[in-house]
């Protein structure tokens, strides 16, 4: 059954750190858990309403499914289903489709974007793991959060590299990286991964490092913030163990100019079982286009490819004019019906042009028709990541 929405918030921190408690008999065995947490926004935005309404539902939808919800401050809650594999991959989904539900009409009252407002992750955690989710949820300070609240400054930054300093890089990236599938679908229907995008979870970032810190304030720090995340990532793929299979990163242009980054390209060059794509910004690479193609000399050396991330069909068709070499296209799933128009002109170009098409943010079955209809090739999102499992568990 599901915890009560109305008990005290320190009482619900301190039942969850009871049941992670429990988990560490045993061996810490691991325990699947979905994790629904909700950002913080600006303090003129009135978000009661919309927590309120989240949190019911998903005591509503933790009933059904038997789960165990645990509601940390109506911002951060965890549900524990019970722990069969297969049918698992049925209730992460039925929690996502809860909370599309509820975000979309909640956040267009208010005027956001729904994907903004809410992240819905689902994990395998040891005890270990869990405990350290508790310690979040219950405010305690860590390492690198002393750091005052407000926009993003330098003073941030420097914090999130001493604390990258301090663990190292991989620990930092194991711990605040998050891998997720881009899939292509055979055609006897099954899915099959054709990558794995690392990249850092900036909400958890920002929850444990950056406590009530507005990364967005100021565009210029956030880039430097993302190029100082870069360093880490690069850093920890120039470890062997860490570079391995197929991997897609996020990278600035100022971030592939290191002595890193063509140290990894040469490892990536040496190994058969091996490859790397690049996902950049359009933007960043017209802005920097001499400095793009002095790098691009190093990626065509070592079989590295580049990926336009995030585009739509003006961006496509000017990467296409300005001869950028990309391989393939990044496009993020329409949550508006009105925008499956420009999605399909800009996967149009991108096929016409030979190349790869990949939409992310794929939420439900629907969204792979429409891609697929479009001649999209490749898919990346919550979703797919629930269908790779299936299929695992299923042998």
């Amino acid at each position: 059954m599901a915890e009560l929405s109305g008990r005290d918030p320190a009482a619900e921190v301190q039942a969850f750190v009871d049941f992670v408690g429990k988990t560490t008999r045993g061996g810490r065995p691991g325990v699947s858990v979905i994790t629904v947490s909700v950002r913080e926004l600006e303090p003129a935005t009135d978000m009661a309403a919309a927590r309120a309404e989240l949190v019911r539902r998903l005591n509503e939808t933790a009933d059904t499914i038997g789960a165990r919800l645990f509601n940390l401050n109506d911002r951060f809650l965890v549900l524990v289903p019970p722990q069969d594999e297969l049918n698992f991959v049925n209730h992460v989904y039925q929690v996502r489709m809860r909370v599309i539900e509820v975000v979309g009409r909640q956040a267009s009252e208010l005027g956001l974007n729904p994907a903004e407002f809410t992240d819905v992750l689902h994990t395998k955690r040891d005890a270990q793991k869990l405990a350290t989710l508790a310690q979040a949820a219950a405010g305690e300070p860590t390492a690198a959060s002393s750091t005052p609240a407000g926009p993003l400054s330098q003073e941030h930054i420097e914090s999130v590299v001493e604390h990258a300093r301090a663990c190292g890089p991989r620990d930092f990236v194991q711990t605040y990286g998050r891998y997720q599938a881009l899939a292509r679908f055979e055609r006897d229907g099954r899915v099959r991964c054709v990558a794995r995008e690392l990249h850092i979870a900036m909400a958890e970032l920002r929850a444990r490092l950056l406590p009530g810190v507005d990364l967005m304030a100021n565009p210029n720090l956030f880039r430097e913030l993302t190029r100082k995340l870069d360093e880490i990532v690069l850093a920890s793929l120039a470890e062997s163990r860490m570079l391995q299979g197929h991997i897609s990163v996020n990278l600035n242009i100022a971030s592939m100019e290191e002595d890193t980054f063509e140290r990894i390209a040469e490892r990536v060059r040496e190994r058969d079982n091996t490859s790397l794509w690049v996902e950049m910004d359009v933007s960043d690479v017209l802005a920097n286009l001499a400095r793009y193609r002095r790098i691009r000399r190093i990626m065509d050396r070592n079989r590295i490819h580049a990926i336009a991330d995030g585009v739509n069909a003006e961006l496509v068709a000017a990467a296409e004019n300005a001869e950028l070499g990309m391989t393939g296209y990044k496009f993020i799933a329409p949550r508006d019906l009105n925008d499956i128009g420009n999605l399909r002109i800009a996967a149009e170009q991108a096929v016409h042009a030979g190349k790869t098409a990949i939409l992310s943010r794929v939420e439900d079955a629907s969204t792979i028709e429409i891609g697929q209809r479009m001649g999209i090739g490749v898919f990346q999102g919550f979703y797919i990541d629930d269908l790779l499992r299936a299929h695992a568990s299923a042998g």
